[in-house]
């Protein structure tokens, strides 16, 4: 016979296991809301127009940093297409992992690095408006970077730069391309500064042959630092030549949607930012100079040497960065003094010394050397020169 107080306590039991049982099932309900989250339908394309939106409405973000995520994510948005995914909605785990590795082929580190956190920023706020699950952000795997990594390694160096500009100036003589390269190497200006020229901008009757760089972000030009950008730059005479030559027969007459005219034009008005990262992408190339393929492939069946859209794709092919990276670099290698880039090249001393200063430190102690014996002379560099007294190494 069953105790009273048994069946009491069986009775409880029975009830606080329903009642765990309820919630449990209560809790799987949640997790398969949640998993769909009523999520709403909405295309790649147009989830990163509401990205690039609120990233607009930051007081922030410069103009080029939102420019940049534009850049990195138009790679989702192809992928998304070519891989038949019309809503963001079906976006899985599994599917950013595929695109990871599509995406990272041929990829430093750092950029590797760079692609997924400005990806994984994205599909965090595709999360918030209800276009993907809220935790599949934390899917978007973004590899480590130390602190050798954190420097980039990549630039086109002095001899390259030579090579591409005695081509252009034999073969593409004051073309817009020849022009967009001089400045380029004239200055180690960035896209968005010889964007924001205009031929009012040139000044090649001044005493010194200048530039007038100015910050104008009301017209759709501003410079990087604003305002700190501001400055004017000596050309050389070699440069005023090509630009007059540039101006006098090949120039575009045509103003902006702002009535300025722009120093470099197109039929279209002003030379896009997009257009001047497609002519470096397409000389930086190798065979683009020499006919040759450094990567096992021939010329003819490249996709990358054929059609100048896919430029990028080529292992050897730069964007502007390693370009005023390899400028700053080769200054700094014949002597000229740091004070005098940041001027010029709108650069603090610090991000100069960790982002584009790639010489070695012995080549940093050379050339200190080097500076201290055509100062001080052969000798002491204490006493006076023919001193008997040893040299120091650095």
């Amino acid at each position: 016979m069953i105790d009273s107080n048994e069946r009491n306590t069986d009775n409880g039991q029975l009830e606080w296991i329903e009642s765990v049982s309820n919630e449990l099932v209560e809790q799987l309900r949640a997790d398969i809301v949640k998993s769909g989250e009523s999520l709403e339908p909405i295309t790649p394309s147009e989830a990163l127009d509401e990205f690039i939106d609120e990233k607009e409405r930051s007081d922030e973000l410069a103009e080029a940093t939102i420019l940049s995520y534009k850049s990195r994510l138009k790679f989702f948005i192809k992928w998304c297409s070519a891989n038949n995914i019309g809503d963001m909605n079906d976006v899985t785990g599994r599917q950013l992992q595929a695109y990871r590795m599509w995406r990272e082929e041929g990829l430093s580190i750092k950029s590797k690095n760079t692609q997924q956190k400005t990806l994984r920023q994205f599909i965090r706020f595709c999360g918030t408006i209800e276009a993907v699950p809220t935790d599949l952000w934390k899917k978007v795997k973004v590899p480590s970077v130390n602190k050798e990594d954190e420097v980039r390694d990549e630039q086109v160096t002095g001899e390259r730069a030579e090579e591409i500009l005695s081509y252009l100036s034999k073969y593409h003589y004051a073309s817009r391309e020849h022009v967009v390269w001089m400045l380029l190497l004239e200055g180690g200006h960035r896209r968005g500064t010889i964007h924001a020229l205009d031929k009012d901008d040139y000044y090649p009757d001044a005493e010194v042959p200048c530039l007038d760089l100015r910050h104008r972000p009301e017209e759709g030009t501003p410079l990087k630092n604003g305002d700190a950008s501001e400055r004017k730059v000596s050309i050389s005479p070699d440069v005023c030549e090509v630009l007059d030559d540039y101006i006098a027969d090949r120039r575009i007459e045509v103003a902006d949607e702002h009535g300025r005219e722009p120093l470099i034009t197109s039929s279209l008005g002003r030379l896009s930012k997009s257009t001047i990262q497609k002519y470096i992408y397409k000389w930086t190339r190798p065979c683009a100079t020499s006919g040759k393929c450094p990567h096992g492939k021939t010329v003819e069946e490249c996709s990358a040497a054929q059609n100048v859209d896919e430029a990028s794709k080529c292992p050897s092919s730069r964007s502007s960065h390693p370009v005023r990276r390899g400028y700053i670099t080769h200054c700094l290698s014949k002597g000229v003094q740091t004070e005098v880039l940041t001027g010029r090249c709108d650069v603090t001393r610090n991000t100069l010394e960790k982002h584009y200063d790639a010489r070695t430190e012995e080549e940093k102690m050379k050339l200190r050397n080097q500076i201290l014996g055509e100062v001080l002379g052969n000798g002491s560099r204490f006493g006076e020169s023919g001193s008997t007294a040893r040299p120091t190494s650095d």
